[in-house]
């Protein structure tokens, strides 16, 4: 019979389906995601936890906890009473706070209370970028320390850094559409304007109207003037997107906190030249296949569009190698199920 590990995490997405399927390729796996972004349900998600955990949890190896906050206090708690191994993935929001840019969980009260409990309770912290642990990011005016050593000064944990991966398959394309060489393409929400740096692409966007600025996942802001260069473009399949990364020979990456830069790595493979922010991991992925904006400002980034090389002058291939060889799915299946296997 094979050992069954405790899956907690507080929604689906992406890389959380992809770590689900990876244990479940070598364990049984019990999950457990509740909407906790409802409020009024989180009476009823605790009662619901621990009955979940009163059930499952003498039977299991180990307790796998995706994202911190409150969600992780009930399974930590218990699973801690029978001595059973916690291991919590940071990915970014939990290891936060940016008060003056409205992002990061810790900015919360309870959360952060939360969040200090579960951290001193899990065996292991397993964030997907050294920069959670500790980042000094001077591209931003304030709130510049971050990582749970900031904000959690005297606890004492364990942690090991397993980055996210990407199948490099996946974002492939047999008859990939013509560059055009002066698209630029960002990905974010319509609650992440600020966060990924929209306000440079607006501003940016009046100084170079040669320059066309797709924005993916997002509408757009409201009350704010839209330059004819700038287009956003909602949600879009994951087929629309590839399409748009391929199409573009630009990928802006221009956040104030990033806890690893999935987008980014999606936009490299597809070959396109990365401009990113000098914040937690991002001028690690970019290497040398891209630009590094070192401040954020209106005049440092319309500088640095103005000092672009040639597209031409970049190796495509190099650029998706990259990604291939530093953040393929295989090394974080192979880290993450050695975590279990002791």
């Amino acid at each position: 019979m094979r050992p069954k590990l405790l899956f907690i995490a507080p929604f689906y997405n992406g890389f959380i389906r992809k770590d689900l399927e990876i244990l479940k390729s070598e364990f049984t796996v019990k999950a457990q995601v509740l909407n906790w972004k409802q409020k009024g349900q989180i009476p009823i998600h605790l009662l619901r936890q621990f009955v979940f955990m009163l059930v499952q949890v003498s039977s299991a190896k180990a307790v796998l906890i995706q994202f911190g906050g409150m969600w992780g206090v009930v399974p930590a708690f218990l699973a801690s009473l029978l001595g059973k191994p916690i291991y919590v993935v940071l990915h970014g929001t939990d290891a936060a706070s940016l008060p003056h840019y409205q992002y990061g969980s810790l900015r919360k009260p309870l959360v952060k209370w939360s969040c200090a409990f579960l951290y001193r309770k899990a065996s292991k912290l397993v964030p997907v970028s050294a920069s959670l642990l500790e980042v000094r990011n001077d591209y931003n005016e304030h709130d510049q320390a971050q990582g749970v050593k900031v904000h959690f000064p005297k606890l004492k944990f364990e942690a090991e850094v397993i980055p996210n991966g990407l199948d490099a398959e996946q974002w492939q394309m047999t008859n990939p559409p013509e560059r055009i060489a002066n698209r630029f393409i960002a990905v974010f929400n319509d609650a992440q304007f600020q966060l990924k740096g929209g306000d440079l692409i607006l501003a940016a966007a009046k100084s170079f109207p040669q320059f066309e600025f797709r924005i993916a996942g997002s509408s757009g802001p409201k009350g704010l003037e839209i330059p004819h260069n700038v287009n956003f473009l909602g949600k879009l399949k994951a087929d629309e997107l590839k399409k748009e990364y391929y199409q573009a020979s630009y990928h802006l990456q221009l956040s104030r906190f990033e806890g690893f830069g999935l987008a980014l790595c999606e936009a490299m493979l597809c070959g396109c030249i990365a401009i990113g922010s000098s914040v937690n991991a991002i001028p690690e992925i970019i290497g040398e296949h891209g630009y590094i904006l070192e401040k954020h400002g209106v005049k440092d980034f319309e500088d640095l569009l103005a000092n672009l090389g040639s597209p031409a002058s970049f190796d495509q291939k190099g650029i998706r190698s990259r990604i291939e060889n530093l953040y393929p799915v295989s090394i974080r299946s192979q880290k993450l199920l050695a975590l279990f296997r002791t």
